[in-house]
């Protein structure tokens, strides 16, 4: 695990650019995993900026989506799908080559199989994830087990409160997600974590420094082979005496 603690939080964002413009130069029919929250949309935007009129650089990659809310379907903007489209999806990838959840499909085992089929046959080459504030990647709560695959999960109090305003009221925010589970996450050959902001030192400080527990599912990511960690000093003031990188 490399981590690179950088000044602010647009070089954060700069510095995941970066990366995936290397990845498309090493193989330009990369497969990538995009996830939906707030950290994440800043470094979408900087993406597209810097890649605006190269769309071709990503005429043979492929996009996978980390997790949805169950119920919403990829048309709503409110949800990871249609913020991700809206964010870089629509602007660099053909909509062929997009993986999306069946978020409203009726047997939702059958979606997440055909989903698994999907991830594992791509061997997705680099994938950026946020982190929740109680440790979840993805919709994989605290308690998921790491050898999971993709499934229906039921959202945390704490996860659906951080969407509040997304949705227009904590009632109206979806009671259950459907995501890649943590084995799909490992299975990825470069994962990128990206942390902002002080109000998650505590749970940076936890999966970076803890115990490596299903009660953290970010912790797992110190036993994967091919981790780069971007966080800005505010999201790193917790790590005592760790030098910063970047």
């Amino acid at each position: 695990m490399r981590v690179l603690i950088l000044d602010t939080p647009d070089a954060v964002d700069r510095y995941a650019s970066w990366l995936i413009r290397e990845q498309l130069r090493e193989k330009r029919d990369s497969a990538f995993c995009f996830a939906g929250g707030d950290t994440t949309k800043s470094i979408h935007r900087r993406i597209v900026e810097d890649l605006q009129g190269s769309r071709q650089a990503f005429s043979q990659a492929r996009a996978f989506v980390l997790d949805e809310y169950y119920g919403v379907p990829s048309s709503d903007p409110r949800g990871v799908a249609g913020r991700l489209k809206a964010q870089i999806l629509d602007q660099l990838f053909d909509e062929a080559a997009v993986s999306l959840f069946d978020s409203c499909a009726a047997d939702t085992d059958e979606a997440c199989r055909k989903y698994d089929e999907k991830w594992f046959s791509a061997g997705l080459d680099l994938a950026f994830l946020g982190l929740g504030k109680n440790g979840h990647l993805g919709f994989n709560e605290p308690g998921t087990s790491f050898a999971s695959v993709s499934h229906l999960t039921v959202l945390s109090e704490q996860t659906r409160r951080s969407k509040a305003a997304v949705f227009g009221g904590y009632e109206n925010v979806p009671t259950r997600g459907i995501t890649v589970g943590i084995k799909n996450i490992l299975s990825v050959r470069h994962l990128v974590l990206a942390v902002k902001g002080r109000e998650k030192q505590d749970i940076v400080r936890a999966a970076l420094t803890g115990a490596v527990t299903e009660e953290v599912p970010a912790s797992i990511l110190r036993e994967h082979p091919h981790v780069t960690v971007l966080l800005d000093r505010a999201a790193a003031a917790k790590l005592e005496g760790r030098a910063a990188d970047g």
